[in-house]
């Protein structure tokens, strides 16, 4: 299930969020900063959405490829930042790639 803000804005609601999760969910997955809107979610957002997921054993599948390109002084941070379980018990999963930068 999709989960798309209904205020104008490219941040979804956690409420939102928990609300679509089933028994059946195996896996949230999270596009932060995302593409193509250039949002950034809130650190709050991503730490509830990380507990969520520890809480009811949900993988969260997070899509950084873009972490580092982010404006006006936004930081994507990272979800392991807020996990409670050590990385070879946490249930989050990042995918990114490699980046290259000419100065």
């Amino acid at each position: 299930m999709i989960v798309t803000p209904e205020d104008g804005t490219f941040t979804p609601r956690f409420e939102d969020i928990e609300r679509a999760v089933t028994s059946s969910t195996r896996a949230i997955i999270v596009n932060s900063p995302n593409n193509p809107s250039g949002a950034v979610y809130p650190p709050e957002l991503i730490e509830k959405i990380v507990g969520l997921c520890e809480k009811k054993g949900i993988v969260m599948i997070c899509d950084d490829i873009y972490q580092k390109l982010t404006f006006d002084r936004n930081v994507a941070v990272p979800a392991y930042h807020f996990s409670k379980k050590d990385i070879e018990n946490s249930p989050i999963i990042v995918v990114n790639g490699w980046q290259s930068f000419m100065a």
